[in-house]
């Protein structure tokens, strides 16, 4: 097998989460047929870019889509094994105490082992669910620009939108239409303030979770549920907001069934259109398992960080065997190697071990992987959602720059999340790394009515904060102005 790798794709994740991830790896046989052994995971900025071999990427995806996208039936089979594996997960996080400052050290080495070997056991269902989503991506465009074209449709990129919308509402949709629901009954006084309160905190048991993108993330609290309950209560009319929510699914679910008809499928051709639609589905509802389960763990290393002397975000940048060896024996770990680790680590799992390399072996693999790349201030990508703007660039490498946002910028990112909407919101344009026409950046931009490219591979290292940039999204290119 030759040396060249394939950039997977870039999270801010630790390194703990990594090692599950590549040791996933070995469990892939289930999903595809045979297993992946060989990964690569390097840390830049807080962002790790996971890597696979070009040859075994290729061969992954050939697999996936002949197993995953020929039948209904068989992307059922696929979803089947995810969801079995990941209830079995939720269901230890569920059995977890509040509590585990009486838990003993030994105790603690012990939950750490079944967090790892079940996080292992679920992490194939989310690499197969992102690029199943991504593999349908492809072919549901391919799909709509052949029948376009041999029906003579002249509003491609229209349809192509409108087929790409997920057909069921995601969670911050839902937790949306509960807090209005509850506004509106509050509104009309059929509500007691001793009902609002239990109403609300079964609202908060619900979503409390949502941010959790690592066991390590604050969770809602309740005071988070009520701040915005009360915002919900100072427009004119929540009753109104609440059914143009609903208005705005039903209408969506109506428009994707008579824009599927006017392309005039075949049965075939139908089938694979359910199936594009079930795998958006998939693809977020595999991030609402995790990070309620994750959510349920934060106790958890909150009293192994506690122990081992470091905080639970500094956690993240030791494997396994180090924080169980730190358990046991009683040492401390150190802050200043897990900060190293953080912005320049660089690991290798071969089926057998992960390997942190040292700094001269990492930064000749690193060096080995860079691509020359003419300067320039014009980058092209996907098209995430259509419209021309202009602005200040502020680059997001990682959650907390989200803070420095601000309204009427260009986001630049690597990708998003649902916990960068509400900075989503006051952007005039999005821009992005990653990413296809059905991913969290191309999606909440065409609800949010303004343009997006996506898939640019670069963005972040082409452009700074404060840059002029100029997004045409009808071009799919970006530039410096």
């Amino acid at each position: 097998m030759n040396n060249k790798w394939h950039l997977l794709w870039t999270r801010e994740y630790g390194l703990l989460r990594m090692e599950g991830f590549a040791r996933g790896g070995l469990t892939l046989k289930r999903y595809v047929g045979f297993n992946l052994p060989d990964w690569l995971i390097i840390w830049n900025k807080g962002n790790a870019g996971i890597y696979l071999h070009e040859e075994d990427y290729q061969r992954f995806m050939r697999a996936l889509a002949e197993r995953g996208l020929k039948k209904l039936s068989n992307y059922y089979r696929l979803k089947n094994i995810w969801l079995e594996d990941f209830q079995y997960f939720r269901y230890l996080a569920r059995m977890l105490p509040h509590n585990f400052n009486h838990y003993p050290n030994q105790r603690l080495t012990k939950l750490l082992k079944q967090f790892m070997d079940w996080n292992t056991r679920a992490n194939p269902g989310q690499l197969i669910g992102f690029h199943l989503a991504e593999l349908a991506s492809d072919r549901m465009t391919d799909l709509v620009a052949g029948q376009a074209r041999k029906l003579g449709l002249k509003d491609y990129e229209k349809i192509i939108n409108t087929l790409t919308q997920p057909l069921r509402a995601n969670t911050p949709v839902l937790l949306d239409k509960a807090l209005l629901e509850l506004a509106v009954a509050i509104k009309k006084d059929k509500i007691t303030s001793f009902q609002k309160k239990r109403v609300l905190r079964k609202i908060y048991g619900q979503f409390y979770w949502l941010p959790c993108n690592d066991p390590i993330d604050r969770p809602y609290e309740l005071s988070d549920f009520e701040h915005q309950l009360e915002k919900y209560l100072t427009h004119p009319s929540p009753a109104e907001d609440l059914l143009k929510l609903e208005k705005e699914w039903r209408t969506k679910r109506r428009k994707w069934l008579h824009t599927l008809e006017r392309l005039q499928p075949n049965s075939r051709e139908r089938e694979f259109a359910r199936i594009f639609a079930m795998t958006t589905y998939w693809k977020d509802r595999r991030d609402d398992y995790r990070r309620e389960t994750y959510a349920r763990f934060r106790n958890l290393f909150a009293a192994i960080a506690q122990r081992v002397g470091v905080t639970a975000t500094t956690l993240q940048y030791f494997k396994e065997e180090e924080i169980r060896g730190a358990l046991l024996t009683g040492k401390k770990l150190s802050r200043g190697v897990a900060e190293n680790r953080r912005s320049n680590a660089v690991t290798i799992f071969n089926g057998e071990v992960f390997k942190i390399l040292n700094k001269h072996e990492g930064k000749q693999l690193v060096n080995s992987l860079e691509t020359i790349r003419k300067k320039t201030g014009e980058l092209t990508g996907v098209i995430g959602s259509q419209g021309i703007a202009s602005g200040e660039a502020t680059i997001i490498w990682i959650k907390d720059d989200l803070k420095k946002v601000r309204k009427g910028q260009i986001m630049v990112a690597k990708t998003t999340h649902p916990d960068y909407v509400p900075a989503m919101r006051l952007c005039r344009a999005i821009v992005t790394d990653e990413g296809g026409i059905t991913s969290h950046a191309a999606i909440v931009a065409r609800e949010l009515g303004i343009p997006c490219v996506v898939g640019t591979k670069i963005a972040t290292k082409v452009f700074k904060d404060g840059d002029r940039v100029e997004v045409d999204a009808g071009k799919g290119v970006v530039k410096k102005i």
